[in-house]
């Protein structure tokens, strides 16, 4: 975890997750990628909506990881 990880609280990490996700979107050229990026970037605002949502056990306590599809 860095520094400024440890500073925010979950919903804020979770937005600035969401908000890395739309910047690489606008980064990427082929539609597919930028698609995947996108569907990230909304399961990251969804965990951001839903501080109270049950983590799976494999996922760490502190920052659960979106579900996703790696093609």
């Amino acid at each position: 975890m860095t520094s400024w990880e440890a500073t925010m609280n979950k919903t804020e990490y979770y937005q600035a997750q969401a908000g890395f996700c739309v910047e690489m979107a606008g980064a990427i050229k082929r539609p597919d990628y930028r698609e995947w990026w996108l569907s990230m970037a909304e399961e990251w605002r969804e965990l951001a909506e839903e501080p109270t949502r049950h983590i799976r056990k494999s996922e760490p306590a502190d920052h659960p990881q979106p579900r996703h599809n790696y093609r």
